[in-house]
């Protein structure tokens, strides 16, 4: 195993996943949106594969019915299916909602107020049918945002490692870059805890600025920015389980935002320490308070998969 670069190797702990010291802030953009309004819908999705898990299903499912209520509400554009949109086009899971075709719904999904899995079945030749219910507050952005670039990285710090599939024990980087200067923060979230990847634990200000048309790679000890060369940058993924469903939490704005309030992360075992976290109930009600009151706040939503083998 390498050798920690600083002092002590920070980690985070995804119920039995352990992530290496990394992500952060929020994200904020410029949007100009309107009132936040109560959104529902039902969505029945059927697999699109034999070889798609269980929970995959479910999170696809909530994902389109989510896409199903803001059509619903704020009207739906050319096109034929919609998917969830991040900024490389590669994720299916974000905030923001985009059709095939690509046009873009002009809402954001702010806040889930319930989800509920109504019925679960199996066509006769193996697919899984799962009928969901969501129920959510959202917000129509009238003006085009500021979209910024990212990519996750496995094991490397260039764009041809990017994946969003990583295996046990892999390093995991991220590579930002925005047209405007702003501020950022990264969080990776599992089902009960909201783990504050970025500011670094090491800041002691709770904010990270951003200069604009600058490229970072986060999580790396060879990008280290001059103020950032005694942390600790390195970001490992570890599971005993067979996988683990995560989630990459992109926050960007131009105007300044401070990090949730967090507890400090208690050892694992060796040098072993958690990255400082919180409740993720207490998580979301910060991130949906940070998007009413800062309309130009941009948070990007990135699933993540990590296997044991």
């Amino acid at each position: 195993m390498d050798r920690p670069l600083l002092i002590m190797n920070y980690v985070v702990l995804f119920g039995k996943l352990i992530a290496a010291l990394a992500l952060s802030l929020t994200v904020v953009v410029n949007v100009y949106a309107q009132k936040p309004k109560h959104v529902r819908a039902e969505y029945t999705y059927i697999s699109e594969n034999k070889e798609e898990s269980p929970s995959q299903s479910e999170k696809t499912a909530f994902f389109r019915a989510r896409c199903k209520a803001l059509e619903n509400e704020f009207g739906a554009m050319t096109g034929s299916q919609t998917d969830i949109v991040t900024v490389n086009d590669n994720g299916n899971t974000s905030v923001r909602f985009r059709q095939h075709g690509g046009t873009e719904i002009k809402a954001d999904w702010l806040k889930t107020i319930k989800e509920e899995v109504r019925k679960r079945a199996w066509t006769d030749d193996g697919f899984m049918v799962i009928e969901v219910y969501v129920e959510g507050m959202a917000r129509e952005i009238v003006s085009a945002s500021v979209d910024f670039e990212y990519h996750l990285l496995r094991n490397g710090d260039k764009l041809e490692n990017e994946d969003d599939r990583f295996r046990n024990n892999d390093r995991m980087a991220l590579s930002f870059k925005a047209p405007v200067d702003g501020y950022l923060a990264v969080y990776i979230t599992d089902d009960s805890r909201a783990y504050c990847m970025l500011p670094y634990k090491e800041q002691t200000d709770g904010i990270y600025r951003i200069k604009a048309n600058k490229e970072y790679i986060f999580f790396h000890e060879n990008h280290a920015q001059l103020t950032e060369r005694g942390y600790d940058l390195r970001m490992r993924l570890v599971t005993d389980k067979q996988q683990e469903d995560n989630t990459v939490y992109i926050i960007f704005s131009q105007k300044p935002f401070t990090k949730k309030t967090d507890s400090e992360g208690s050892v694992v075992r060796d040098n072993l320490v958690l990255v400082r976290n919180v409740a993720i109930e207490e998580f979301e009600d910060w991130l949906y308070k940070c998007q009413r009151q800062d309309e130009q706040l941009r948070v990007e939503k990135k699933p993540i998969l990590i296997t044991k083998k």
